[in-house]
């Protein structure tokens, strides 16, 4: 049997390698509790790399009172279309998005929000909304009169304290949304809300129950961006 010492003795070796045998004759698994515990040890780079990526979260406030409406007047025309005129009970509601808390624990004080919305509400409460860049309406602002010569031939002749002269084309929910989101914004101001880490304002105008529009935009960089609107 000298000749099959060498061969077993090479294999028994081998065997007790690869198995990792231990004094009581059980096999040992690969990983040792001991290299278990060391591989479970955090890469302190990766933990770190990790810790920094993570989104810190954001913060949305909003606010809609019942007294955030305005009760106005209005038709839509544009080519080939004029609406009787007819009116609503608008309601509006705010909305900002806040990178991160002031240190007095808000995005913006509600009552700030609130005497903001409350104030302009009232600018256009109990008027007629005229969209003084029509494309199809020529508007007339006379001291006394606002005179509208409509593409159809209406003609309205409707006193300038009743009458809300708007920037608009169109005097549909959507442009009133963005005049009410671009005076906010001039209101409160750039700097103050950048300031107040406010990155984004949305603004709601429901004509009718489950029926609105909603403009919303990220804070302007400047006056200049915010004049371009």
């Amino acid at each position: 049997c000298a000749h099959l010492a060498q061969p077993c003795a090479s294999w028994l070796s081998q065997a007790l390698g690869e198995h990792r045998w231990t004094s009581t004759g059980r096999k040992r698994p690969e990983n040792s509790s001991s290299e278990r515990l060391t591989s479970l040890q955090p890469d302190l780079h990766t933990t770190s790399a990790l810790q920094m990526s993570v989104d810190p979260g954001t913060f949305d406030v909003y606010v809609a009172k019942q007294d955030f409406k305005f009760h106005c007047a209005h038709f839509v025309t544009f080519s080939g279309f004029r609406e009787r005129m007819h009116g609503h009970n608008y309601n509006v509601g705010v909305a900002l998005k806040g990178s991160h808390l002031g240190p007095d624990g808000y995005v913006v004080d509600f009552g700030d929000i609130k005497k903001v919305t409350r104030r302009l509400c009232k600018e256009l409460n109990e008027r007629f909304i005229c969209p003084m860049y029509s494309d199809v309406m020529e508007v007339e602002l006379g001291e006394d009169q606002v005179v509208l010569r409509c593409e159809d031939g209406a003609y309205f002749s409707l006193p300038r304290g009743d009458c809300a002269v708007l920037p608009l084309v169109h005097s549909t929910a959507e442009e009133i949304s963005r005049f009410f989101w671009c005076n906010l914004v001039q209101e409160f101001t750039i700097e103050w809300l950048k300031a107040r880490g406010v990155t984004a304002v949305e603004i709601t105008v429901s004509e009718a129950a489950s029926q609105q529009a909603v403009y919303r935009r990220a804070v302007p960089e400047d006056d200049e961006e915010l004049d371009a609107l």
